[in-house]
């Protein structure tokens, strides 16, 4: 199966062949891969994710989504439900998140169209796909809960 991408997404992701996979988490001295970078990132999001039992976070650019996954942890600690959507433009990296509860979403974000409604949005090294503010037309048509 093959996905349809718009011509920037296919740039990026020639652009970041050197750095997919496990590569990524040594990008930049391995800032993106430190656990405890993305605990710092989850516990100083938590003040301004809504206050729910239950929640849908998805998190488009996402990679493997380790980062999602420690939000998860945090979440799951103060009794919330939630449910992780990855979203990736590489396959390669949407495998390898091991979590089987976690959906995986292989598309490009410029593209996809998703019906569903979340009430989390996670983006993180996702700026270079969004060069104009039509890119972020459909971003900001999501309907947040």
């Amino acid at each position: 199966m093959t996905i349809k991408m718009e011509l920037m997404s296919k740039i990026n992701l020639l652009r970041d062949r050197r750095v997919l996979g496990a590569r990524w988490k040594q990008t930049y001295s391995g800032y993106f891969g430190s656990k405890k970078n993305m605990q710092i990132f989850a516990k100083k999001t938590l003040p301004y994710i809504p206050k729910r039992e239950e929640m849908q976070i998805l998190y488009p650019g996402s990679g493997s989504g380790f980062l999602g996954e420690e939000l998860l942890k945090d979440l799951k600690k103060r009794k919330v439900k939630a449910r992780l959507w990855l979203m990736d433009v590489s396959k390669g990296n949407l495998e390898q998140n091991p979590n089987p509860e976690t959906k995986k979403i292989w598309g490009d974000i410029l593209k996809v169209k998703l019906a569903k409604k979340f009430d989390v949005i996670v983006m993180r090294s996702t700026l270079d796909y969004f060069w104009t503010e039509k890119t972020w037309t459909p971003y900001a048509q999501l309907e947040v809960l």
